[in-house]
């Protein structure tokens, strides 16, 4: 055999391995579509697996896990830098051919920079990798939302403002950044794959174990959270649509599921050496397409509604091609 034909193989493997995650996706858009599963029905799905599944499969993971004892600085920074620097990018380089204004264009850095690490990149990592990348992948995951989501209110917030004052002065209910802010990270304080990941780590710490029925509760639901994600995932695509400003949501969508994984991989290989079940966690997560939350602070800041929706769904077709691509790399 020629090392042509062996090469060739071991991609055709890594589709194959990749298939079902896209197949179970695409069963869930299909019944969406055809109305067998509802919009309620989808949203149902989604709660459970935020909520339930991949809480109790992490706090489960983290209370058994051998953790670094520190903080692993180097995995933040391979993945962070370049976060700061694709966040910068969208912020005032992408965002300016397409004439996006102050606000346009945070929605514009974030949907380059989030990633749907839960529904998508959880699944992908199970099912390609393993359970071995987990701790460091959700390391990674409890900084996601608190840093991105701040900088966006923060920016949001102040664009805000600066639009009040410019088009109608200052008035009395002007927003208040501060009062965001707070309500922002009350709201993180809430979530409850934060909450498990902490929860984990303490238990994890005091060297604390599960009581057993707990503990089969946990597995039971974890086992359940590659396919349902992925059937939910699909199933929320179907509301999602193409809906204008093609060339720039192209643009995010690249930056984000093949710029961003690329200076995770300079950053983590050549300026911090992780070892290798690090970087494959750092690089998965940073493949991932935008997350639907680009669409949320878009919804509720009032501006940049359809690019959101067609880069979160863009990227995600995109990602069929990419997704098996990188993890092909990663594995060979």
């Amino acid at each position: 055999m020629t090392h042509r034909t062996q090469e060739s193989l071991e991609m055709l493997q890594t589709l194959l391995i990749a298939s079902p995650i896209f197949g179970i996706a695409i069963f869930g858009y299909i019944s969406a579509r055809f109305k067998w599963v509802s919009e309620n029905n989808s949203k149902v799905l989604t709660r459970f697996v935020f909520y339930f599944a991949v809480p109790l499969f992490l706090l489960r993971k983290f209370v058994d896990s051998d953790l670094p004892e520190q903080l692993p600085l180097d995995l933040i920074g391979s993945y962070y830098i370049p976060i700061g620097i694709v966040y910068f990018l969208g912020l005032f380089i992408i965002a300016k051919p397409f004439r996006h204004d102050r606000s346009k264009s945070v929605i514009t850095a974030l949907s380059a920079t989030f990633g749907n690490g839960v529904l998508l990149g959880l699944p992908v990592l199970l099912s390609t990798v393993g359970e071995e990348p987990v701790v460091p992948y959700f390391i990674i995951l409890a900084f996601h939302g608190l840093s991105l989501f701040t900088v966006s209110t923060i920016l949001l917030e102040r664009a805000k403002r600066l639009n009040y004052i410019e088009f109608e002065g200052l008035p009395e209910h002007a927003p208040s950044t501060l009062r965001s802010i707070v309500d922002l990270i009350s709201s993180l304080g809430r979530n409850p794959i934060l909450v498990a990941i902490v929860l984990g780590l303490i238990m994890n710490l005091l060297n604390l174990k599960l009581p057993y029925t707990l503990d089969k509760i946990a597995e039971i639901m974890g086992n359940t959270v590659t396919g349902v994600s992925l059937f939910a995932l699909g199933a929320t695509m179907s509301h999602y649509k193409l809906s204008g400003q093609i060339g720039a949501s192209l643009t995010i969508s690249l930056s984000k599921i093949l710029l961003l994984p690329a200076l995770v991989y300079v950053f983590g290989t050549y300026v911090f050496e992780l070892e290798k079940t690090w970087l494959i966690a750092a690089l998965v997560f940073a493949a991932q397409p935008t997350g639907v939350s680009a669409y949320v602070f878009a919804e509720q800041y009032k501006t940049g509604i359809p690019l959101s929706t067609t880069t979160i769904m863009l990227s995600t077709l995109l990602s069929m091609i990419t997704l098996p691509v990188i993890i092909y790399l990663l594995m060979s």
